[in-house]
């Protein structure tokens, strides 16, 4: 009986010493292993409207529901892109020339009067002018404050220096410009008539640019941020809502998403002496299209 006894206490302790065990016990679940980061979102576009166009336009601003360009060699035309009804703006005796920009006002130089801008309202299609700023090239406006291109002179050297300021409109001694970059090297800038900026830089000795940049005129503690071009040069920037774009090589057309998603090419080769143009979530270009030059305007989503 005894022995029967000893033979239960020592079973019931090796159940015991079982259920203690580490191997006896159950094992936790699994935890769940941290999910991937999602890769940034490519941009999409479609296009919303196309009109042929006359040969030899040149130049292209778009703006809300209006697009100009420069038809031979100085008839500057106003057109609904919806309806493609065009009407003349303003002609010259002489060369009209368009510079690049972006926002409600699409600024000119006629070759007949040199020492003025001419500026044509998009909105309205109305042209006035005003006296030119020097070496400087207007970019857009920020409240009371302009957005220009500064160029200085420089002798021996290849490609004018030149860099972004923030200009007031009414400046006053105490209040100096604030200069956006450095470096001077700057070829070409765009705004998106809001807060963001988008400009070309070059390399020195270099007068064609070769990176692509873009900031946030409402976050100035933030550096600038580059914009990855896949291929050829980047010319002519532009600045839309959420996206920037910029012509490879002057030929094709690129988009990118502020966010840092990957770039977008549009298919399609542009018409020689113009470029794209950017308002909104509206990209318009120019587009050489067997033998004739047709008009696309783009509607962008950025992600």
């Amino acid at each position: 009986m005894r022995a029967w006894l000893v033979v239960v206490v020592v079973a019931l302790l090796g159940l015991a010493g079982c259920r203690d065990s580490p191997a006896a016990r159950p094992s936790p679940p699994p935890r769940p292993l941290p999910a991937a980061a999602a890769a940034p979102a490519p941009l999409t576009y479609r296009v919303v409207a196309h009109h042929r166009l006359p040969l030899r336009v040149r130049g292209l601003a778009v703006h809300a529901d209006h697009v100009a360009y420069v038809r031979g060699a100085g008839r500057l035309t106003w057109t609904s892109w919806r309806t493609g009804a065009a009407v003349t703006a303003y002609r010259s005796h002489g060369r009209l020339t368009m510079l690049p920009g972006g926002g409600r006002w699409c600024h000119l130089v006629d070759a007949t009067a040199p020492g003025r801008l001419l500026t044509l309202d998009l909105s309205t299609g109305r042209v006035s002018w005003a006296a030119r700023r020097g070496r400087a090239t207007l970019v857009g406006e920020l409240n009371d404050e302009r957005i220009e291109v500064v160029h200085r002179l420089a002798h021996g050297r290849r490609g004018t220096p030149a860099d972004l300021y923030l200009v007031d409109q009414q400046p006053h001694p105490d209040t100096p410009r604030r200069r956006l970059t450095r470096g001077g090297r700057v070829v070409a800038a765009a705004y998106d008539g809001r807060h963001q900026l988008v400009w070309t830089e070059r390399l020195p000795r270099i007068a064609d640019p070769h990176t692509l940049w873009t900031a946030d005129l409402f976050r100035p503690q933030q550096p600038p941020t580059p914009v990855p071009v896949p291929e050829g040069r980047p010319f002519t920037p532009i600045a839309g809502a959420g996206y920037v774009g910029w012509t490879a090589d002057a030929l094709h057309l690129w988009l990118a998403p502020v966010s840092g998603g990957p770039a977008t090419a549009v298919p399609g080769d542009l018409a020689a002496d113009t470029w794209p143009s950017a308002s909104g979530r509206l990209t318009a270009r120019v587009v050489r299209d067997h033998g004739h030059d047709r008009l696309e305007v783009l509607r962008v989503d950025a992600p």
